[in-house]
């Protein structure tokens, strides 16, 4: 069979599908169930560290009350302010973009609640300001944290993750290649949970250095996890269950990053912050049991898989037919780095991950800051988006499969459309962010549809390896995951020095507004140069010259085919007859 014909659709193997769940379906529930749990500890310190840090300097302590009522920059919208003389004026008008307060009067009020609204022709009400205080603001949080790290630390722990996440890609890449995805995953999430379990106490001990430290090994054990997933689902996924069963397995990042945001609040409000990091800790040693009794490293591996089930997954995926694990071919590094299908993911998993690790570290920040939602609501509107993404996840993919079964659509096609609804999706939602203003119903209707639509990538660039290099899938998604794990350290990093203990609006627009340019960049690259198609360079013959020298196929970016940009059919010769067409993704 040949790639092309191998990529777009196998009519036989369809026909013999087995029925019911196999062995490659819990193989995919497992993953689904180990990125969740990854994507919690990950994540889980976004929303802890909220209730970790002190009360930002964000409205100072001795700050006069004028600088913060009439600020047009900052939205003082469900601020509480404590211990406040009840206004005396009748000069109030209301704004319907601008800033109000809640403000605690007596305590035979039903809600203890009074608004007032401060608009443009407002004026500040006389007698208003903490009794006995001169006006300034001496109380501004109910939930005061333990630790005083500011706005630029805070990015600089929750982006330390990534520093030991970029070490151990590519290491962890040539692991699964060599040795199986099995053992790496496990034992690498297995050392997440138990430093996930000291991080409390160690950040107690040590501060903000011994946090970080912490972070970092997490990072370095967790760098293994995607690259080894991606070696078994290469080994274990028929070419056309990829996009569905491929997107349910890393679907578990988007749904573990909202189970982590809805519970951690709670979770924090009934039993501490400590917590957060106890419960995804033991939760993770659990999984791990199951996972070292029940997956494998390949099919013929397996003692209890289906005789009609091993014989599917071998004659679908041809460069693991035999199913084993011995003796791995080594990678054609010239002709890797001369193509463009390659370089393609590289630059889309590079600038999908700006968007999605700048949200997820920096949304409950934003919740809070500037939107002032409490530790609880901040959990559950943080997490929203994220279970939105879960479910577009397990959707666009499974349409993808489906117009690539009925041959309406080629897998080049199918790849590009899920990675645009994606990308630019999201970047056009990010763009209504930055000018939504103080108005919390539109900000976070378009934070959902735009991390929702961050979904699409599972049917986009983060299967297209396996599109394309199925021998090679593991040791590349090493590569290619390192260059969008670089993001994850660098864009909370990035966001904090823009915000620099001074959310106003301003700040927090430019912020989206690079995102949504890192995305709309990115994904235009992935347009112009990917592909669907399996590559040559897959099934290569050793022996022949692979130098880096061999300008036959050096990549052109001067002469980009239009034809790959639309993924139009192109015969290869005028067609006298039906015969004589050659199709090209």
């Amino acid at each position: 069979m040949s790639p092309t014909e191998h990529s777009f659709c196998d009519p036989i193997s369809f026909d013999t599908r087995p029925k019911g769940i196999g062995r490659r379906h819990v193989l995919a529930i497992l993953g689904f169930v180990a990125f969740a749990l990854s994507y919690s500890m990950r994540f889980n310190l976004s929303i802890a560290i909220v209730a970790m840090v002190k009360s930002s300097n964000t409205i100072k302590p001795t700050q006069p009350v004028d600088d913060i009522m009439f600020e047009k920059d900052i939205c003082t919208r469900n601020l509480v302010l404590h211990n406040h003389q009840i206004p005396q004026t009748n000069n109030l008008t209301k704004a319907d973009d601008e800033m109000y307060l809640v403000i605690p009067i007596s305590s035979d009020n039903d809600t203890g609640r009074n608004k007032y609204s401060f608009g443009d022709d407002a004026q500040k009400p006389q007698n208003f300001g903490p009794a006995g205080n001169n006006g300034n603001v001496t109380s501004v949080n109910e939930d005061d944290g333990e630790f005083d790290w500011s706005e630029a630390e805070q990015g600089f722990i929750l982006g330390s993750f990534f520093w030991g996440y970029l070490i151990t890609q590519i290491p962890g890449g040539w692991m699964g290649h060599k040795f199986g995805g099995k053992w790496p995953v496990g034992i690498g999430l297995f050392v997440t949970a138990l430093l996930a379990i000291i991080t409390p106490a160690t950040a107690r001990w040590g501060g903000f250095q011994a946090i970080v430290m912490v972070r970092i090994l997490q990072g370095l054990a967790g760098g293994i996890t995607v690259p080894c997933m991606h070696t078994l689902l290469a080994r274990w996924i028929p070419p056309n269950e990829r996009g569905q069963l491929t997107a349910l397995v890393y679907a578990g990042m988007s749904f573990g990053t909202a189970l982590s945001l809805i519970s951690s609040g709670y979770i924090i409000h009934y039993l501490g912050w400590p917590f957060v990091f106890y419960i995804t800790g033991g939760a993770t040693i659990l999984w791990f049991l199951l996972w070292s009794f029940l997956v494998y490293n390949s099919p013929s591996e397996h003692p209890h898989i289906n005789s009609t089930e091993l014989k599917f997954i071998q004659n679908a995926i041809q460069g693991y037919s035999d199913g084993e694990v011995s003796k791995p071919r080594r990678p054609p590094w010239g002709k890797i780095i001369r193509s463009s299908p390659f370089w393609a993911i590289v630059f889309g998993q590079l600038t999908e991950t700006w968007g999605l690790y700048t949200i997820m570290s920096e949304l409950p920040t934003y919740m809070k800051t500037v939107l002032h939602y409490d530790i609880k609501e901040n959990s559950l509107l943080s997490a929203l988006p994220h279970f939105l993404t879960w479910c577009v996840g397990l959707t666009v993919p499974r349409v993808g499969d489906f117009l690539i079964k009925r041959r309406y659509a080629r897998v080049g096609t199918v790849r590009k459309l899920c990675n645009t609804i994606g990308m630019w999706g999201s970047a056009a939602a990010l763009l209504g962010v930055a000018y939504a203003g103080c108005d919390r119903t539109i900000t976070v209707t378009l934070l959902s549809v735009g991390i929702a639509a961050t979904g699409g990538i599972l049917g986009g660039v983060l299967v297209n390896l396996i599109d394309i290099a199925p021998n090679f899938a593991g040791i590349l998604m090493g590569i290619t995951n390192s260059a969008g794990t670089i993001p994850g350290f660098l864009a909370p990093w990035v966001a904090g020095i823009i915000i620099d203990n001074d959310p106003s609006l301003n700040h927090w627009r430019l912020v989206f507004m690079i995102t949504a340019g890192i995305s709309f960049t990115g994904n235009l690259l992935f347009l112009l140069l990917s592909s669907g198609e399996e590559q040559p360079w897959n099934n290569y013959d050793e022996n022949e010259d692979d130098s880096i020298t061999n300008q036959n196929d050096v990549i052109n970016m001067t002469e980009i085919d239009l034809t790959k940009f639309y993924s139009l059919p192109v015969p290869d010769v005028a067609p006298s007859s039906p015969e004589n067409i050659s199709i090209h993704d």
